[in-house]
């Protein structure tokens, strides 16, 4: 296919250019030419708008699920310019191709003696080149000559909603769940400059030039290209629509079942297939014809743009196409169907007299579209052959009363069926002004239901039907009927209605009825959780604990390792280790992080994959209470890295999904995990103190007296202590379980809960914390008043200033093992010597 966007940098080019010994007139035609010339750019700048807010609606699609149901070609004069394109969402988009570059008319880049005597060209024009690209984040972001667009701080723009449902439809820019709005660039061309606005237009930022400067003649430049600065190329095949952008990216979007390009099919109003028309003179002739316009909600009043051309069949040598007047036209939106009436005087006297065939086809060729019918075989009547020489067909008629079905929605489409015995008893009977109608009546004078702006209508016209056999088929695929609910199970669609119509043979004996046919929608039950096991929740459904693997658990669903780990069963979390239940028999479910970047680089979910979903268990039946399929031992695993170290002791949400089907999804759940440190410092000491004013110093022994404990209060030490009871005779063994490595004692910035009153007199406060009090434990008692040995602490009071009451010293520890490290103030307390 043809590429989009005519390059400004051709068309500026093209503008002005220099070269010495220059003819004047053709400068002077150049002169004129410019204002045409920039017309055409500000075309291209509106075309260069259409399809950056089409890029950024291909954008959501990919991000809301949504498909293609329908690709419309738009042409002028016979030439293709370019789709209109329908998504299942109901919203359109157009893609323009490029204009084709003419010949250039200046040289391009010359210098001094080599594209002309002492030519010099101007500057050329620059045309933006918009796209997208998604950044590691998964999100897409707009870029501008393959650089990211960013605002005045720096920050990239978005091309769409950051969600967390996956694939809800929603207006453009609408505000996902905890997202930003996407926003879409427009451009404009003003005083010969491009300008950029991210904004809707409320600031513009300058870009470049969008004309080439003027510059003298030059000589004939080489054949202008193709314009293209967005999409190289719109392409298909049966599943798929494939967006080529400029940069070589290229998007992909499923068709929704049923897509199709617009089309005609000539509906017969009589048994052999053939139009009538109708005359008592040739003048006065004319014929009707009915259309049905597939998909039905394109149909529209295209008269203007319409002709209907006759030929002769007689033979293939002289082939003459005769106009035929278009009289009238008549469209049906709801049912899809358009019906022209068109004049048979320019048709010859040998085909009124039966010894001359002729077929007629309808044409429409606008800006938007080229669709061309089928040849329609035709056969003259005379109109004394009906009452009136001039009739007017009857007036459609529509029924009050609509036919009714209800739907549950699942993963199933909908079929609504009538039978003959309704069909009889519910919509015949109300025909001929409710004096009903036969079926023979039926069937002779009427032919199938036209098919609906929604799902397919199928009319079975059996010549022997009984009561219970099918008479029509109401069929709505699960992507015709879309999004019905939000992520949050609230309906927002409650019923689907379209307008069927029962066309007569002959609408001058019998009229066209019209019966609305209503589906009702209702929701199944709602997918749940199955159940919690509140012992390893803080709150059922809010938080959840993840701790690392426990010292010799005997139940562990991994292999005991030397060091410690995080490989915690995310199963244990749910009752009986099941997630959801309510499925639907073809429903799924699956896990999301509510923030992927919390966790990036730092945990992974062993055994699942978040981007897949998952059944139910087998066997399964209509309206039971399905219980989500078993995914043995998912474990999440925190990698022992710096990312995997810094979430310890921080929260990370969890989404659970189910989908109701693919395009109406529903939150079951959300709540936090919290991932456990695996170490603890005891702050206090209980058992010991120093005393003041001691010779040789007070001592704590910091092996009896101070400790670190795993998650489950279990003793760290390297040292076994005497009398130890359960939670202390593996202390050794968790020492090198946890790869304690050191442990700091920073007595040099240990502070006292000491101050000076309002009086200046120095007092204990027992209100100061370690991180309130401001006095250090060396500036009160004297350089090296603390000092280590081995595993004792020794205070000193070197000032020799008394106290007369107990105070605290607080010491900073830090503590080293595989998972980083922990530090906290050790308070001990300094009791008077008197």
């Amino acid at each position: 296919m043809k590429r989009f966007f005519l390059l400004a940098t051709f068309v500026c080019a093209t503008l002005f250019t220099s070269c010495e010994g220059y003819d004047d007139s053709e400068l002077v035609n150049r002169l004129n030419d410019f204002e045409t010339r920039l017309k055409q750019l500000e075309e291209i700048c509106k075309q260069l708008n259409t399809n950056i807010s089409s890029l950024q609606t291909i954008v959501n699609a990919i991000q809301k699920n949504d498909q293609i149901t329908t690709i419309a070609p738009i042409s002028k004069d016979g030439k293709d310019l370019g789709y209109v394109i329908t998504f299942t969402s109901g919203k359109t988009i157009t893609i323009y191709h490029g204009a084709d570059g003419e010949d250039g008319t200046n040289g391009t880049n010359g210098t001094n003696g080599t594209n002309g005597s002492n030519g010099q060209d101007g500057a050329d024009g620059h045309t933006p080149v918009i796209g997208v690209k998604m950044d590691t984040d998964g999100i897409y972001y707009w870029t501008i000559d393959g650089e990211w667009l960013t605002d005045e701080n720096g920050n990239k723009i978005q091309a769409s909603p950051s969600e967390a449902d996956n694939g809800s439809d929603g207006e453009d820019g609408e505000d996902g769940a905890d997202g930003k709005d996407g926003v879409t660039p427009q451009l404009k061309i003003e005083n010969e400059y491009w300008y950029v606005s991210y904004d809707n237009g409320q600031t513009w930022i300058k870009l470049g030039k969008a004309t080439g400067e003027q510059g003298e003649q030059g000589p004939q430049g080489p054949q202008g290209s193709n314009g293209d600065s967005i999409f190289q190329s719109v392409t298909q095949d049966s599943n798929n629509v494939y967006f080529k952008l400029a940069d070589g990216t290229t998007i992909t979007i499923p068709k929704a079942s049923g897509a199709q390009s617009i089309a005609l099919t000539y509906i017969p109003r009589y048994s052999d297939g053939k139009a009538t028309v109708f005359y008592s003179s040739k003048s006065d002739s004319y014929v009707e014809f009915d259309f049905e316009v597939s998909p039905a909600s394109a149909a529209a009043n295209w008269r203007d743009a319409a002709t209907v051309k006759a030929v002769y069949t007689e033979t293939r040598a002289g082939v003459q196409m005769v106009d035929m007047a278009i009289l009238s036209w008549t469209v049906d939106s709801d049912a899809g169907t358009i019906t022209v009436k068109a004049s048979g005087a320019n048709l010859s006297d040998a085909f009124f007299a039966g010894t001359q065939e002729a077929s007629a086809r309808l044409a429409i060729d606008d800006d938007n579209l080229n669709l061309l019918s089928d040849y329609i075989p035709m056969v003259a009547k005379k109109a004394n052959t009906q009452p009136d020489p001039d009739p007017e067909p009857l007036e459609s008629i529509t029924l009050s009363t609509p036919i009714e079905f209800d739907y549950t929605l699942s993963c199933a489409d909908f079929k609504g069926i009538i039978t003959w015995e309704r069909m009889v008893n519910d919509i015949l009977a109300k025909f001929n002004n409710n004096h009903g109608l036969s079926y023979t009546d039926f069937v002779e004078n009427y032919y199938g239901v036209s098919n609906s702006n929604l799902g397919n209508v199928v009319f079975n016209n059996d010549s022997n039907p009984d009561g219970s056999s099918t008479c029509i088929t109401w069929t709505v695929t699960t992507a015709q009927l879309g999004k019905v609910m939000d992520s949050n199970g609230n309906q927002t669609v409650t019923q689907k209605t379209i307008s069927v119509k029962f066309q007569s043979k002959d609408e001058y004996t019998y009229p066209s009825y019209y019966v609305t046919f209503k589906m009702n929608i209702n929701l199944p039950t709602m997918p749940k959780i199955y159940g919690y096991r509140s012992a390893l929740w803080s709150v059922d459904g809010v938080l959840a604990k993840v701790y690392p693997v426990q010292y010799k658990l005997e139940f562990a669903q991994t292999p005991q390792t030397e060091t410690c780990s995080y490989n915690y069963d995310f199963d244990q979390l749910f009752f009986n280790g099941q997630i959801v239940k309510n499925l639907l028999p073809c429903g799924k479910w699956n896990l999301q992080w509510t923030n992927s970047a919390v966790v990036a680089n730092a945990v992974e979910l062993i055994n699942f994959d978040m981007n897949q979903w998952y059944g139910v268990q087998t066997p399964t039946t209509n309206g039971a209470t399905n219980i989500s399929v078993a995914l043995n031992d998912i474990y999440v695993y925190i990698y022992n890295n710096d990312a995997g170290k810094a979430i310890l002791g921080k929260d990370a949400g969890i989404d659970v999904w189910a989908q109701i089907n693919p395009y109406n999804l529903y939150k079951v759940s959300s709540f936090d995990l919290h991932f456990v440190e695996p170490l603890k410092i005891n702050t206090t000491l209980v058992e010991d103190h120093f005393v003041d004013m001691v010779i040789d110093g007070s001592k704590v022994d910091c092996s009896d007296t101070f400790s670190i404990t795993d998650f489950f209060d279990y003793l760290v030490a390297e040292e076994i202590p005497a009398n130890a009871g359960e939670k202390e005779k593996y202390a050794t063994d968790l020492w090198k379980y946890y790869d304690v490595t050191n442990i700091y004692w920073d007595l040099a910035n240990a502070v006292i809960n000491i101050k000076k009153d309002a009086y200046g007199n120095w007092v204990v406060d027992d209100t100061l914390t370690a991180e309130t009090a401001k006095m250090k434990a060396a500036d009160y008692f004297g350089m090296d008043c603390l000092t280590k040995n081995g595993s004792e602490l020794i205070f000193i009071n070197v000032n020799g200033v008394n106290i007369d009451e107990i105070c605290k010293v607080y010491i900073p520890v830090t503590v080293s093992h595989k998972w980083g490290t922990i530090s906290d103030y050790v308070a001990i307390e300094i009791h008077p010597a008197f």
